[in-house]
């Protein structure tokens, strides 16, 4: 005679098609939706700091006194070459990669706030934080620069001052004032610069000031979707015990069949 497994099943079975019913109340509860359409912006973000975090290496490495007294070798022409190339890759990601950003984060917007009262919230703070920047507004005007006129004019220069060997990674103020594609904001801004301005603490300072402004950004969020969130983790919380116990009930039915079998072998043996 062969034992049918199922019964000692059924208990599983059932704790299984719990735990599938409970994983669908938790893919279409609101806290889950919100998460996966603010995840946009979050990718986003994360390839903006990825190209942030190249471009700061290299100009680490350019700024690193060993690189730079072999890149200045007479000899060196090929170094620079390829370093300059990346230099220029990498910047460009960068500069691309705000602009992804911030249509990412208009999408969402109108995804999840349209008609929202934090839209008033929000656009007020872009409006004291980042419109009025002079730096944001260069930044965004040198992504313009980039994508319309052509790579933006770096000098990368050398010296030695008191016996220190001293390099050097800037914008030149003239070349740059010679496009007429900067706004009131951006242009204010080159105006600033006496010849040249470093590149690397511009970089810098804007990618300080944004992180700054997704961290509040980031907060609002959870904090007006405090009790969505908290539904969808007590959801999560729910389909994964199912699923623990499940597994607890898997391995009883199975012990249980087992035993069967062994006792109805026994049982004809004799």
């Amino acid at each position: 005679m062969t034992i049918d497994p199922k019964p000692f099943l059924a208990t599983y079975e059932d704790t299984k098609e719990k735990a599938k019913t409970k994983l669908s109340e938790y893919k279409q509860c609101r806290g889950y939706i919100l998460s996966n359409q603010f995840d946009l912006i979050g990718r986003a973000y994360k390839i903006h700091l990825g190209n942030y975090h190249d471009l700061n290496s290299l100009f680490t490495k350019y700024y690193t006194l060993s690189f730079a007294v072999k890149f200045w070798r007479q000899d060196g022409e090929k170094d620079r070459e390829e370093f300059i190339h990346e230099l220029i890759r990498a910047l460009h990601n960068f500069l691309a990669s705000t602009s992804t950003l911030v249509d990412h984060t208009r999408v969402v917007n109108r995804l999840i706030y349209n008609r929202h009262d934090f839209l008033q919230e929000y656009e007020e703070r872009v409006k004291r934080e980042l419109a009025s920047s002079d730096l944001v507004q260069f930044v965004k005007r040198l992504r313009n620069y980039f994508t319309h006129v052509g790579v933006a004019p770096l000098r990368l220069s050398h010296e030695i001052k008191n016996g220190e060997f001293i390099v050097d990674l800037t914008l030149l103020k003239d070349e740059l004032l010679k496009h007429d594609g900067w706004n009131a904001k951006s242009r204010e801004f080159i105006e600033t610069f006496e010849k040249e301005a470093s590149l690397r603490p511009l970089i810098d300072s804007y990618c300080n000031r944004i992180q700054e402004f997704y961290l509040w950004y980031q907060n609002r969020f959870a904090e007006i979707f405090r009790l969505d969130f908290e539904e969808a983790n007590r959801l999560q919380n729910e389909y994964n015990e199912l699923l623990s116990l499940a597994d607890r009930h898997h391995n009883l039915g199975i012990n249980d069949y087992q035993r069967a079998v062994i006792k109805e072998r026994e049982s004809q043996v004799k």
